[in-house]
Protein backbone atom coordinates (compact mmCIF):
# COMPACT_ATOMS: atom_id res chain seq x y z
CA UNK A 1 0.00 0.00 0.00
CA UNK A 2 1.22 3.32 -0.67
CA UNK A 3 1.59 5.47 2.09
CA UNK A 4 -0.51 8.34 2.23
CA UNK A 5 -1.56 11.44 3.95
CA UNK A 6 -5.18 12.19 4.92
CA UNK A 7 -8.06 12.80 8.05
CA UNK A 8 -8.85 8.88 9.08
CA UNK A 9 -12.51 9.07 10.38
CA UNK A 10 -11.42 6.43 12.86
CA UNK A 11 -8.60 8.32 14.33
CA UNK A 12 -11.01 11.39 14.83
CA UNK A 13 -14.36 9.96 16.41
CA UNK A 14 -12.19 7.29 18.47
CA UNK A 15 -10.40 11.00 19.95
CA UNK A 16 -14.02 11.64 20.50
CA UNK A 17 -15.00 8.36 22.11
CA UNK A 18 -11.53 8.28 24.30
CA UNK A 19 -9.35 10.37 26.23
CA UNK A 20 -8.41 13.14 22.98
CA UNK A 21 -5.34 14.47 21.92
CA UNK A 22 -5.18 17.54 19.72
CA UNK A 23 -2.95 20.23 18.86
CA UNK A 24 -3.86 22.72 21.15
CA UNK A 25 -3.14 25.03 23.91
CA UNK A 26 -5.48 24.66 27.12
CA UNK A 27 -6.00 24.94 31.31
CA UNK A 28 -7.76 23.07 34.11
CA UNK A 29 -11.41 23.26 33.73
CA UNK A 30 -12.97 25.68 36.73
CA UNK A 31 -13.98 23.70 39.23
CA UNK A 32 -12.35 20.66 38.36
CA UNK A 33 -11.79 19.53 41.68
CA UNK A 34 -14.30 20.55 44.26
CA UNK A 35 -15.80 18.46 46.19
CA UNK A 36 -13.94 15.16 45.18
CA UNK A 37 -12.54 12.66 47.80
CA UNK A 38 -8.67 11.93 48.45
CA UNK A 39 -7.93 8.66 45.78
CA UNK A 40 -7.21 6.66 48.76
CA UNK A 41 -10.34 7.07 50.74
CA UNK A 42 -12.58 6.27 47.81
CA UNK A 43 -15.68 4.07 47.66
CA UNK A 44 -17.10 2.02 45.50
CA UNK A 45 -20.45 1.55 43.65
CA UNK A 46 -22.14 3.92 40.96
CA UNK A 47 -22.98 6.07 42.78
CA UNK A 48 -19.25 6.94 44.72
CA UNK A 49 -17.72 8.01 41.07
CA UNK A 50 -16.42 11.58 39.66
CA UNK A 51 -17.61 13.84 36.84
CA UNK A 52 -14.89 15.09 35.21
CA UNK A 53 -15.44 18.00 32.31
CA UNK A 54 -12.65 18.87 30.10
CA UNK A 55 -13.25 22.13 27.24
CA UNK A 56 -9.92 21.39 25.24
CA UNK A 57 -9.29 24.36 22.74
CA UNK A 58 -8.22 23.03 19.20
CA UNK A 59 -5.88 23.78 16.61
CA UNK A 60 -4.11 21.76 13.76
CA UNK A 61 -3.57 22.59 10.12
CA UNK A 62 -5.47 19.91 9.00
CA UNK A 63 -8.80 20.42 10.95
CA UNK A 64 -8.52 24.11 11.72
CA UNK A 65 -9.37 25.44 14.85
CA UNK A 66 -12.09 24.86 17.46
CA UNK A 67 -13.01 22.67 20.42
CA UNK A 68 -13.21 19.53 21.88
CA UNK A 69 -15.64 19.25 24.86
CA UNK A 70 -15.79 16.04 27.52
CA UNK A 71 -17.97 14.83 29.99
CA UNK A 72 -17.76 11.88 31.70
CA UNK A 73 -18.30 9.67 35.09
CA UNK A 74 -15.25 7.45 36.15
CA UNK A 75 -16.53 5.40 39.47
CA UNK A 76 -14.91 1.62 40.87
CA UNK A 77 -17.24 -1.33 40.47
CA UNK A 78 -16.17 -2.74 43.20
CA UNK A 79 -12.75 -2.96 45.18
CA UNK A 80 -10.90 -5.32 42.62
CA UNK A 81 -12.51 -3.77 39.28
CA UNK A 82 -10.17 -1.50 37.35
CA UNK A 83 -12.08 1.97 36.94
CA UNK A 84 -14.94 2.24 35.14
CA UNK A 85 -16.34 4.97 32.48
CA UNK A 86 -18.87 6.62 30.63
CA UNK A 87 -19.09 10.04 28.72
CA UNK A 88 -19.59 12.36 26.00
CA UNK A 89 -17.56 14.21 23.02
CA UNK A 90 -18.16 17.00 20.91
CA UNK A 91 -15.95 18.99 18.56
CA UNK A 92 -16.16 22.03 16.04
CA UNK A 93 -13.71 23.74 14.51
CA UNK A 94 -13.68 27.13 12.42
CA UNK A 95 -13.50 24.81 8.79
CA UNK A 96 -16.62 23.71 8.90
CA UNK A 97 -15.22 20.27 10.65
CA UNK A 98 -17.51 18.86 13.38
CA UNK A 99 -18.60 15.73 15.19
CA UNK A 100 -19.63 14.02 18.27
CA UNK A 101 -19.23 10.36 20.08
CA UNK A 102 -21.18 8.36 22.95
CA UNK A 103 -18.63 5.72 24.88
CA UNK A 104 -18.46 3.81 28.09
CA UNK A 105 -16.03 0.94 29.23
CA UNK A 106 -17.05 -0.41 32.48
CA UNK A 107 -15.48 -3.22 34.57
CA UNK A 108 -17.30 -5.84 37.19
CA UNK A 109 -17.17 -8.75 39.49
CA UNK A 110 -13.29 -8.17 40.15
CA UNK A 111 -12.86 -7.87 36.21
CA UNK A 112 -14.48 -11.18 35.59
CA UNK A 113 -16.48 -9.14 33.22
CA UNK A 114 -15.27 -6.20 30.92
CA UNK A 115 -17.34 -4.44 28.17
CA UNK A 116 -17.39 -1.21 26.15
CA UNK A 117 -19.47 0.32 23.89
CA UNK A 118 -18.88 3.84 21.37
CA UNK A 119 -21.43 6.08 18.79
CA UNK A 120 -20.36 8.82 17.10
CA UNK A 121 -20.48 10.94 13.87
CA UNK A 122 -18.32 13.08 12.27
CA UNK A 123 -17.96 15.64 9.45
CA UNK A 124 -14.30 16.83 8.53
CA UNK A 125 -13.20 18.94 5.83
CA UNK A 126 -10.07 18.69 5.21
CA UNK A 127 -6.52 18.74 2.33
CA UNK A 128 -5.39 15.73 0.72
CA UNK A 129 -1.66 16.20 -0.34
CA UNK A 130 -0.72 14.08 -3.60
CA UNK A 131 3.08 15.28 -4.82
CA UNK A 132 2.77 18.05 -2.55
CA UNK A 133 -0.90 19.80 -4.60
CA UNK A 134 -3.54 20.00 -1.96
CA UNK A 135 -6.83 18.50 -3.32
CA UNK A 136 -9.56 19.73 -1.04
CA UNK A 137 -12.04 16.40 0.50
CA UNK A 138 -14.75 16.23 2.63
CA UNK A 139 -15.04 13.18 4.38
CA UNK A 140 -18.02 11.90 6.73
CA UNK A 141 -18.59 8.74 8.84
CA UNK A 142 -20.84 6.82 11.26
CA UNK A 143 -19.32 4.37 13.74
CA UNK A 144 -20.81 2.02 15.96
CA UNK A 145 -18.97 -0.38 17.85
CA UNK A 146 -18.69 -2.65 21.31
CA UNK A 147 -16.25 -5.19 23.06
CA UNK A 148 -17.55 -8.10 25.67
CA UNK A 149 -14.33 -9.63 27.55
CA UNK A 150 -14.09 -12.48 30.20
CA UNK A 151 -11.63 -13.19 32.54
CA UNK A 152 -10.32 -16.40 33.54
CA UNK A 153 -7.76 -15.18 36.04
CA UNK A 154 -7.50 -11.93 37.92
CA UNK A 155 -4.98 -10.91 34.97
CA UNK A 156 -5.77 -12.83 31.91
CA UNK A 157 -8.62 -11.88 29.76
CA UNK A 158 -10.20 -13.25 26.21
CA UNK A 159 -12.61 -10.91 24.45
CA UNK A 160 -14.57 -10.48 21.01
CA UNK A 161 -15.29 -6.96 19.54
CA UNK A 162 -17.62 -5.99 16.56
CA UNK A 163 -17.73 -2.34 14.41
CA UNK A 164 -19.79 -0.91 11.99
CA UNK A 165 -18.56 2.01 9.82
CA UNK A 166 -20.12 4.07 7.26
CA UNK A 167 -17.91 6.65 5.76
CA UNK A 168 -18.23 8.66 2.68
CA UNK A 169 -15.21 10.75 0.58
CA UNK A 170 -16.03 13.52 -1.77
CA UNK A 171 -14.02 16.99 -3.51
CA UNK A 172 -14.84 19.85 -1.72
CA UNK A 173 -15.25 22.85 -4.58
CA UNK A 174 -11.58 23.73 -6.00
CA UNK A 175 -10.71 20.18 -6.63
CA UNK A 176 -10.00 18.75 -10.17
CA UNK A 177 -10.58 15.24 -9.42
CA UNK A 178 -9.99 12.29 -6.58
CA UNK A 179 -6.38 10.61 -6.03
CA UNK A 180 -6.08 7.24 -7.52
CA UNK A 181 -5.05 5.78 -4.38
CA UNK A 182 -8.58 6.37 -2.61
CA UNK A 183 -10.84 5.55 -4.97
CA UNK A 184 -11.26 2.26 -4.07
CA UNK A 185 -11.90 3.84 -0.64
CA UNK A 186 -14.19 6.49 -1.60
CA UNK A 187 -17.80 5.11 -0.10
CA UNK A 188 -17.41 2.49 2.41
CA UNK A 189 -19.52 0.38 4.58
CA UNK A 190 -17.62 -1.67 6.92
CA UNK A 191 -18.55 -4.53 9.47
CA UNK A 192 -15.67 -5.43 11.20
CA UNK A 193 -14.99 -8.34 14.46
CA UNK A 194 -12.37 -9.96 15.79
CA UNK A 195 -11.15 -11.41 18.89
CA UNK A 196 -9.25 -9.67 21.84
CA UNK A 197 -6.67 -11.23 24.83
CA UNK A 198 -4.89 -8.99 27.24
CA UNK A 199 -2.48 -9.65 30.22
CA UNK A 200 -2.58 -6.72 32.59
CA UNK A 201 -0.62 -6.70 35.89
CA UNK A 202 -0.87 -3.23 36.35
CA UNK A 203 -1.14 -1.73 39.54
CA UNK A 204 -3.71 0.90 38.05
CA UNK A 205 -4.91 1.50 34.84
CA UNK A 206 -5.57 5.56 34.84
CA UNK A 207 -1.83 6.02 36.14
CA UNK A 208 0.02 2.81 35.90
CA UNK A 209 3.40 3.03 38.36
CA UNK A 210 4.09 -0.62 37.94
CA UNK A 211 3.50 -4.24 36.04
CA UNK A 212 2.88 -5.27 32.67
CA UNK A 213 -0.23 -5.03 30.45
CA UNK A 214 0.04 -6.67 26.80
CA UNK A 215 -2.84 -6.27 24.39
CA UNK A 216 -3.45 -8.21 21.38
CA UNK A 217 -6.12 -7.72 18.97
CA UNK A 218 -7.43 -9.15 15.82
CA UNK A 219 -10.20 -8.01 12.79
CA UNK A 220 -11.77 -8.91 9.70
CA UNK A 221 -13.19 -6.31 7.98
CA UNK A 222 -16.45 -6.96 5.39
CA UNK A 223 -17.52 -4.13 2.98
CA UNK A 224 -21.29 -4.42 2.59
CA UNK A 225 -21.35 -3.34 -0.84
CA UNK A 226 -18.83 -6.04 -2.28
CA UNK A 227 -16.85 -8.91 -1.75
CA UNK A 228 -13.62 -6.98 -0.25
CA UNK A 229 -12.34 -8.10 2.95
CA UNK A 230 -8.94 -7.31 5.14
CA UNK A 231 -7.27 -8.25 8.22
CA UNK A 232 -5.58 -6.61 10.56
CA UNK A 233 -3.54 -7.24 13.81
CA UNK A 234 -2.20 -5.13 16.35
CA UNK A 235 0.02 -5.72 19.59
CA UNK A 236 0.72 -3.41 22.15
CA UNK A 237 3.04 -4.32 25.57
CA UNK A 238 3.56 -1.79 28.07
CA UNK A 239 5.74 -2.20 30.88
CA UNK A 240 6.02 0.61 34.23
CA UNK A 241 8.32 0.09 36.61
CA UNK A 242 8.50 2.73 39.83
CA UNK A 243 11.35 5.07 40.37
CA UNK A 244 13.30 5.97 43.20
CA UNK A 245 11.72 8.81 44.01
CA UNK A 246 8.47 8.56 45.28
CA UNK A 247 5.16 8.48 42.72
CA UNK A 248 7.44 8.59 39.87
CA UNK A 249 7.60 6.16 36.87
CA UNK A 250 9.30 4.69 34.15
CA UNK A 251 7.14 3.23 31.31
CA UNK A 252 7.57 1.72 28.09
CA UNK A 253 5.54 0.69 25.03
CA UNK A 254 6.49 -1.47 22.08
CA UNK A 255 4.16 -1.72 19.74
CA UNK A 256 3.39 -4.08 16.21
CA UNK A 257 0.51 -3.74 13.68
CA UNK A 258 -0.41 -5.70 10.52
CA UNK A 259 -3.07 -5.06 7.85
CA UNK A 260 -3.55 -6.37 4.70
CA UNK A 261 -3.08 -4.07 1.14
CA UNK A 262 -7.22 -4.22 0.68
CA UNK A 263 -7.71 -2.55 3.96
CA UNK A 264 -8.56 1.21 3.77
CA UNK A 265 -6.08 3.82 4.46
CA UNK A 266 -7.97 5.14 7.53
CA UNK A 267 -8.15 1.04 9.12
CA UNK A 268 -4.20 0.72 8.10
CA UNK A 269 -1.25 1.21 10.48
CA UNK A 270 -0.15 4.90 11.35
CA UNK A 271 2.64 6.36 13.45
CA UNK A 272 0.75 7.99 15.99
CA UNK A 273 -2.53 6.45 15.45
CA UNK A 274 -2.40 2.61 16.96
CA UNK A 275 0.36 3.33 19.03
CA UNK A 276 -0.40 6.48 20.33
CA UNK A 277 3.25 8.12 19.07
CA UNK A 278 4.21 12.13 19.58
CA UNK A 279 6.14 14.03 17.68
CA UNK A 280 4.15 13.40 13.89
CA UNK A 281 1.00 14.11 12.52
CA UNK A 282 -0.76 10.54 13.01
CA UNK A 283 -2.24 10.82 9.81
CA UNK A 284 1.43 11.49 7.69
CA UNK A 285 3.21 7.65 7.81
CA UNK A 286 0.38 5.12 7.00
CA UNK A 287 1.23 1.83 5.96
CA UNK A 288 0.72 -1.65 5.87
CA UNK A 289 2.45 -2.62 8.37
CA UNK A 290 4.08 -0.80 11.66
CA UNK A 291 6.67 -0.99 14.69
CA UNK A 292 7.51 1.58 17.02
CA UNK A 293 9.43 1.68 20.90
CA UNK A 294 8.14 4.57 23.08
CA UNK A 295 9.83 5.28 27.00
CA UNK A 296 8.38 7.66 28.88
CA UNK A 297 9.02 9.27 32.64
CA UNK A 298 6.87 10.59 34.53
CA UNK A 299 7.22 12.73 37.68
CA UNK A 300 5.63 14.82 40.13
CA UNK A 301 6.45 18.48 41.43
CA UNK A 302 3.62 18.75 43.91
CA UNK A 303 0.38 16.87 44.27
CA UNK A 304 -1.20 18.28 41.84
CA UNK A 305 1.23 18.95 38.99
CA UNK A 306 3.44 16.62 37.17
CA UNK A 307 5.37 16.32 34.75
CA UNK A 308 6.85 13.56 31.29
CA UNK A 309 9.86 13.55 29.93
CA UNK A 310 9.63 10.98 26.47
CA UNK A 311 10.95 9.93 23.33
CA UNK A 312 10.36 6.99 20.52
CA UNK A 313 11.56 5.73 16.87
CA UNK A 314 9.32 4.01 14.41
CA UNK A 315 8.88 2.89 11.03
CA UNK A 316 5.95 2.03 8.64
CA UNK A 317 6.16 0.03 5.47
CA UNK A 318 4.47 -2.45 3.13
CA UNK A 319 5.03 -5.65 5.16
CA UNK A 320 7.02 -6.14 8.80
CA UNK A 321 10.04 -7.18 6.59
CA UNK A 322 9.83 -3.93 4.49
CA UNK A 323 9.52 -1.73 7.93
CA UNK A 324 12.70 -2.97 9.27
CA UNK A 325 14.43 -1.70 6.25
CA UNK A 326 12.94 1.26 5.55
CA UNK A 327 13.62 4.80 7.04
CA UNK A 328 13.13 5.27 11.26
CA UNK A 329 11.22 8.45 12.31
CA UNK A 330 12.45 9.66 15.85
CA UNK A 331 10.31 12.11 18.01
CA UNK A 332 11.48 13.12 21.46
CA UNK A 333 9.23 15.95 24.26
CA UNK A 334 8.19 17.49 27.43
CA UNK A 335 4.96 17.44 29.12
CA UNK A 336 3.09 19.27 31.97
CA UNK A 337 0.29 17.24 33.96
CA UNK A 338 -2.03 18.51 36.28
CA UNK A 339 -3.94 16.33 38.12
CA UNK A 340 -7.67 17.01 37.43
CA UNK A 341 -9.67 14.66 40.70
CA UNK A 342 -8.36 13.40 43.62
CA UNK A 343 -10.93 10.62 43.69
CA UNK A 344 -9.16 9.13 40.65
CA UNK A 345 -5.36 9.64 39.42
CA UNK A 346 -6.54 11.59 36.27
CA UNK A 347 -4.50 13.66 34.66
CA UNK A 348 -4.89 16.61 31.91
CA UNK A 349 -1.74 16.53 29.83
CA UNK A 350 0.04 19.23 28.04
CA UNK A 351 2.75 17.57 25.81
CA UNK A 352 5.67 19.30 23.63
CA UNK A 353 7.48 17.09 20.85
CA UNK A 354 10.08 17.42 18.43
CA UNK A 355 10.74 15.21 15.45
CA UNK A 356 14.21 14.31 13.47
CA UNK A 357 12.87 16.46 10.55
CA UNK A 358 12.88 19.55 12.71
CA UNK A 359 9.16 19.86 13.05
CA UNK A 360 7.15 20.10 16.32
CA UNK A 361 3.65 19.73 17.72
CA UNK A 362 1.75 20.47 20.68
CA UNK A 363 -0.86 17.50 22.03
CA UNK A 364 -3.43 18.02 24.46
CA UNK A 365 -5.48 15.19 26.10
CA UNK A 366 -6.91 13.43 29.54
CA UNK A 367 -5.09 10.61 30.95
CA UNK A 368 -1.57 9.43 30.14
CA UNK A 369 -1.13 7.97 26.06
CA UNK A 370 0.02 4.72 27.55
Amino acid sequence: MTIRSAAPVLALLAGLAAPPAATAQSSLPDGALSGIKDYDEAEYGLRSGSVVVAPIPLSNPTLGSGLVLVTGYLFDADEGSDTSFFGIGGMRTDNGTSGYALAGNFALDDNRWKFGFAAGALDANYDLFVLGAPIPLNQTGNLVQANLAYGVTPDINFGMHMRYLVTDITLRSGGSGLPPDINDDQSLGIFTFGATFDYDTRDDTIFATSGTHLALRTSRGFMTSSSREYNKATLLFDHYRPMPRDGDALAVRFAACGASETAPFYDSCGLGGVDGFRGYPSTQFIGDALLSAQAEYRGAFTDRFGYAVFGGVGAVGNDLSDVIGSETRAAAGLGLRVRISRQFPLDFAIDMAWNANGGSATYVYIGQRF
